[in-house]
């Protein structure tokens, strides 16, 4: 039988001695809050700066036929995905269930949604990150124990 260690007790929480100390603590929070309130403001608008900058991408790589721009550490993607409104299965569970007696209507009925169901395009940029590799003759370095 093996024997497992016992958890080590959790850290205690640390402890406020004065009220200096306590007014002190309160001010750090609020200023955190206040920085990430700060923080969450400007990254609203770099997303909106990020949206119009890539629809402005988008029309001009449609226009000109373009489906990816490298870049020295990137590959920016052109990406069209379409879909349909409600999953197959979803629509063949319901028609079932209110067809249940008629399973012919039914099929025919999903058959006929599925061929003329709307399907909507999403356009959207992509940035994949290449991996740097080091070169075959790189030089390899000891671990950090050794000297070098």
């Amino acid at each position: 039988m093996s024997e497992t260690a016992p958890a080590p007790a959790p850290a205690p929480a640390p402890t406020i001695e004065n009220k200096q100390e306590l007014v002190h603590k309160i001010r750090e929070l609020l200023e955190l809050e206040d920085t990430l309130a700060k923080l969450r403001t400007e990254i609203g608008l770099k997303m909106k700066e990020r949206q119009t900058l890539s629809a402005t991408l988008i029309d001009v790589m449609k226009k000109n036929e373009i489906t990816s721009f490298d870049t020295k550490n990137s590959v920016i993607e052109f990406k069209v995905s379409q879909t349909k409104p409600m999953g197959k299965r979803v629509l063949h569970q319901i028609l079932n269930n209110f067809y249940k007696d008629d399973l012919e209507a039914a099929e025919g009925l999903k058959r006929f949604i599925s061929e003329n169901a709307p399907v909507r395009t999403t356009e959207k940029l992509v940035r994949k990150i290449k991996k740097v590799s080091l070169p075959e003759t790189a030089e390899v370095l000891p671990p950090p124990s050794q000297p070098l």
